[in-house]
């Protein structure tokens, strides 16, 4: 069996190019999974970044997660 070298080469490092975005990099579902644990106030500022965090951030599951814990912080069921 061949050995497996696990050195860092500082060389070899290659940037996500054209990343810069990290809604780009996972996919939407876990994109979703991330912003689900936001707040209103944060989830609306995500609406404002860009087109493709408003499609995300505007998505109908998380503002149902967001008012159903409202609500039942408040102790309406």
């Amino acid at each position: 069996m061949a050995a497996v070298n696990f050195s860092y080469n500082p060389n070899s490092y290659q940037p996500l190019v054209g990343k810069n975005d990290p809604m780009e990099v996972f996919s939407a579902e876990i994109n979703l999974l991330i912003l689900s644990w936001l707040d209103v106030e944060n989830l609306g500022r995500c609406v404002q970044v860009s087109r493709k965090w408003k499609v995300l951030a505007d998505d109908k599951s998380l503002w149902k997660r967001v008012f159903f814990l409202k609500r039942r912080s408040f102790g309406i069921y």
